[in-house]
């Protein structure tokens, strides 16, 4: 999390203040304005903020693209169509909060590593800012502009990094670190007054499938197993896997009840004979645990530890799934 405070000095809070922008010289020539390989999505209702940002990223070298949402679904509908490489999203938009257009953002797996700046006047005011550190960055009103800049292109560079690890590319899920990156914002953007819920999930069969099927067998399986949950699981749901091959659900804004009504339901089908093209068959026996933030944990550790407590007492009472105490 990169947070950066207010500069009286620089680019204000409202349609008021004037801009100002430092030393043109790093602007760069006109050249980079008509070769912009990056892009940058500005989610803001303020247009004149908007119009010189615009200016400023492009002769930085980047393409800015401005919307003014009237609701979180033409958020998602601006980043299919422009997929920018970073987003400045304003928290007080039009109507509804930046912050619901941030979680549906990360609960879609095509934009899970496009970094987010988040910008807002009343971090003061807001209690989603209390535990801000799983945000990618955020940015209080006044802002300087060059200093924004720098930490555009930080971001940028990171993102392609976490990209490239952050992925297991042979199931097309998130690994261990992504989770955690996620879990981290869930709690950030959440805040003390909301909830949501975290499940791990462990296929106890494992030693048995490797032996009869080999790993790449393995890795057929749980892949198969993942495609299935995606279908049966809420909307929005996040689904990963972890160093220990437990496969981890994050439910966004969902408690433990519900969460753990629609992991039961998904194990369900899941369970039993699991037959392969070449006709082997081997077990499936999965179990469970659900954990909610904030009941059981507030923070990613407490969550992880919850939900395997909850994964562990589910194994030794023979259940398909637990919710933690």
């Amino acid at each position: 999390m990169v947070e950066v405070g207010p500069d009286p000095t620089r680019v204000g809070s409202n349609a008021a203040d004037s801009w100002v922008m430092d030393e043109p010289s790093k602007l760069g020539p006109v050249a980079r304005r008509l070769a912009a390989t990056q892009r940058v999505l500005c989610v803001e209702d303020e247009g004149d903020i908007a119009a010189f940002l615009r200016a400023y990223f492009r002769a930085a070298g980047y393409d800015l693209v401005h919307v003014d949402p009237g609701n979180p679904d033409e958020v998602l509908e601006a980043l299919d169509e422009h997929h920018p490489d970073l987003v400045l999203l304003d928290v007080n938009l039009r109507g509804f909060s930046g912050l619901d257009a941030y979680r549906r953002m990360r609960s879609d797996e095509r934009w899970a590593f496009t970094p987010v700046i988040v910008v807002s006047a009343e971090t003061g005011a807001d209690p989603h800012f209390d535990a801000h550190k799983g945000l990618d960055a955020f940015v209080a009103k006044p802002f300087n502009t060059n200093v924004l800049a720098d930490l555009v292109k930080s971001l940028i560079e990171r993102a392609a990094q976490l990209a490239a690890t952050g992925r297991d590319a042979g199931l097309e899920v998130m690994t261990q670190g992504y989770l955690e990156a996620r879990l981290a914002d869930e709690v950030a953007v959440t805040g003390p007054r909301g909830t949501f819920s975290f499940a791990l999930v462990r296929l106890r069969s494992l030693e048995t499938i490797v032996a009869e099927v080999g790993p790449d067998g393995r890795d057929h399986l749980v892949a198969t197993l993942i495609r299935q949950a995606r279908a049966t699981l809420p909307r929005g749901a996040v689904i990963g896997v972890t160093d220990s091959d437990e496969l981890a659900v994050i439910f966004p804004a969902l408690d433990s009840t519900p969460a753990f009504a629609a992991l039961e339901h998904t194990l369900q089908d899941a369970v039993g004979d699991f037959e392969f093209p070449g006709g082997a068959t081997v077990p499936v026996d999965l179990v469970g645990g659900v954990a909610a933030y904030p009941t059981n944990a507030v923070d990613t550790d407490g969550l992880f530890m919850a939900a395997d407590v909850a994964l562990t007492d589910a194994s030794d009472a023979g259940v398909l799934v637990r919710q933690a105490l």
